[in-house]
């Protein structure tokens, strides 16, 4: 017919399979597809009860949350010295409450912030400023609507075992740190970290502890955590460039914190106490061996060498000390060749007998690591450095990897 296209033999309508479809459909068939369709039901009630009521959070209402700098937290602790701190859980402080455990650290928390409506991923670089028996700590909050560190403080008014948070002291639209706060002729002072600015800044409060101003720009410079130290009457800035040498990250970024003494500071002349650990050593991937205990060398020639002229200003601190003889063996004779002699075994096991004598020099562990190191510094600003000679993960059994 005019109009209309003929089937081909064997073909069939979709107008007959629609058809011969609904006349077969049975009981089990309406059985499963009301059965799907009451999961899919199910299945979407559940989702929007159970699993959308663990959505992320809005990041610029709600602080606490995973950070890529880590998540910081602020402690208490309580000595007479510096090297003599306890935490604040040894020190019985209570909170108050009906708790029958003592406070415990860390005492300050993102959650500090955030609770009182500043919220903040992190807080960090803390510095106290005692003010008759109440304390007042400034530090950085990593802010969760700018992702940037303002300064926070908080109060205690019970030695440390409660803080209240009273809001931020200082926000620019940098990132800022390290808060240094000191008192100068009655007048309080903070010297934040900010060198994304490029500069050293000193604020003064005008309405302490939340108002401050511009005082002074220090230096044009990008500085890591400054500090200022009143010594021999005048002030002195300890800083760091943007390298941030200064962090032990043995273990993970600022794993620890080290005290180190200087023992020279004026206008000319700057000494402080030279310390390398064996994590120095495998950080510059190399060693230098000190033989001590059994050592084996030709006694003629080790005495003649140690009565030498050679060693006569090292052989005079020797004797002064009574000790060290075996490391300006060392100096002399033991790495005097540049050649690899020699290899360092690590005891399995070993014992410190001089624990058991009342009578031996290193009875006394830190006195006599004070001496040795002392020797150390003092041979080789005569004999100079030793030149390295081993590197790590040069043994054959692997055990210096």
């Amino acid at each position: 017919m005019a109009g209309r296209r003929a089937m081909r033999p064997g073909s069939i309508s979709m107008r007959g399979v629609v058809a011969r479809l609904a006349a077969a459909r049975s009981p089990a068939v309406s059985f499963l597809v009301a059965a799907a369709a009451a999961a899919a039901l199910v299945g979407g009630v559940y989702f929007w009860v159970v699993v959308s009521s663990f959505r992320l959070p809005d990041s610029g209402t709600v602080g606490c949350l995973p950070d890529g700098e880590g998540s910081w937290a602020i402690g208490m602790y309580y000595g007479k010295s510096p090297f003599e701190l306890r935490p604040i859980e040894l020190e019985g402080k209570s909170n108050g409450n009906s708790s029958a455990w003592p406070v415990a650290n860390p005492v300050l928390t993102c959650a500090t912030p955030t609770d009182a409506g500043y919220p903040s991923n992190f807080v960090a670089d803390p510095f106290l400023y005692v003010q008759g028996d109440t304390l007042f700590l400034f530090f950085e909050t990593k802010t969760v609507s700018t992702m940037q560190g303002d300064i926070g403080v908080a109060r205690s008014l019970d030695q440390g075992a409660t803080w209240e948070f009273l809001g931020i002291a200082l926000d620019e639209a940098w990132h800022l740190s390290y808060p240094f706060v000191f008192k100068y002729e009655n007048e309080i002072y903070m010297m934040p970290e900010g060198n994304k600015k490029k500069e050293l800044r000193l604020y003064r409060a005008t309405k302490f502890p939340l108002e401050w101003t511009l005082e002074k720009v220090l230096i044009n410079k990008p500085l890591i955590d400054s500090s200022l130290v009143q010594y021999g009457g005048l002030w002195w800035l300890f800083a760091s460039d943007f390298t941030r040498h200064g962090q032990d990250c043995s273990g993970t970024y600022g794993q620890k914190v080290k005290l180190y003494k200087v023992e020279k500071l004026t206008k000319e002349e700057y000494k402080e106490v030279l310390y390398r650990n064996e994590r120095y050593a495998r950080g510059k991937k190399g060693y230098n061996l000190i033989l001590t205990g059994a050592a084996f060398m030709d006694s003629e020639f080790a005495f003649r060498k140690y009565w030498s002229d050679e060693a006569k200003e090292g052989r005079d601190y020797v004797h002064k000390n009574f000790n060290c003889e075996d490391l300006l063996m060392n100096f002399l004779y033991a790495n005097a060749s540049s050649e690899r002699t020699v290899e360092y075994v690590h005891p399995a096991w070993a014992i410190d007998t001089s624990k058991l004598s009342s009578v031996a020099i290193s009875r006394d562990t830190q006195k006599h690591y004070d001496i040795r190191t002392k020797c150390l510094a003092n041979f080789a600003s005569i004999y100079g450095p030793l030149p390295q000679k081993w590197g790590f993960g040069m043994r054959e059994d692997g055990w210096d990897k």
